[in-house]
């Protein structure tokens, strides 16, 4: 796991708090309810819970915004991880088997739950849900698609990598790397080939396409982009 993308904090953060919540922790309980209650608020602002979203690490000035400053706006990795801690909590809450299901993207997590026999929508529709969220014109719009695809998986039980998703969401912010995104979740959805579940293998977290060969020159644009 790559130290400088999100998944790196989400995922310990993702267990321990899966973990508690299953074992019957009322602090685990009230740590997901404030993150719950985070969802539609600003990446940073919730002082309460600030260890669960906010990592410790040097701002640079790559990571941020055009034209924002460090003060101003949340950078890539702070609102992909907001997004990704709050959506966790939003699903979990009520369930008893775990929500966070490791090297499971939201493109494996949508097809199963089009192809679940109790799933009033088919494919299709679940299909199209998927594609307005990988084509929102914005972060907020991101965000109000993901919750109804997050309250359609949490119906059936249908978990995912949260680190995963994590890092989906801070390369969707990246100018010329969002499509990369969009491509993964859409090859995930309709990529029945065997091993394809996973949705996982990319050292950047997106996942890898049985057959596709590894693109070393977008793993080293993706230290580029991290390190200026």
């Amino acid at each position: 796991m790559r130290s400088d993308l999100p998944s790196s904090f989400v995922i310990p953060k993702v267990v321990n708090l899966q973990k508690q919540f299953l074992e019957g922790s009322p602090d685990a309980r009230a740590v997901l309810a404030q993150l719950r209650a985070a969802t539609t608020g600003d990446p940073g602002a919730a002082w309460g819970i600030s260890e669960y979203l906010l990592p410790e690490r040097e701002l640079k000035p790559s990571m941020l915004r055009s034209g924002s400053q460090y003060a101003d706006s949340a950078d890539f990795a702070e609102t992909a991880i907001h997004i990704a801690m709050t959506s966790y909590a939003s699903m979990q809450q009520a369930r008893s088997e775990p929500m966070h299901v490791d090297k499971r993207s939201l493109g494996t997590a949508a097809r199963l739950l089009g192809g679940s026999a109790d799933e009033p929508m088919d494919q299709g529709k679940v299909w199209q849900r998927l594609s307005k969220l990988a084509q929102a014109q914005s972060v907020s719009g991101l965000r109000w698609q993901l919750r109804g695809m997050v309250s359609l998986l949490k119906r059936r039980g249908i978990g995912m990598d949260f680190g995963q998703l994590a890092n989906d969401l801070y390369f969707w912010q990246i100018p010329g790397r969002r499509v990369g995104v969009q491509r993964t979740w859409s090859r995930a959805f309709f990529n029945t080939a065997a091993g394809s579940t996973s949705g996982a293998g990319r050292q950047d977290g997106t996942a890898k396409v049985p057959g596709e060969q590894q693109s070393d020159q977008a793993d080293a644009d993706d230290s580029e982009t991290l390190s200026r």
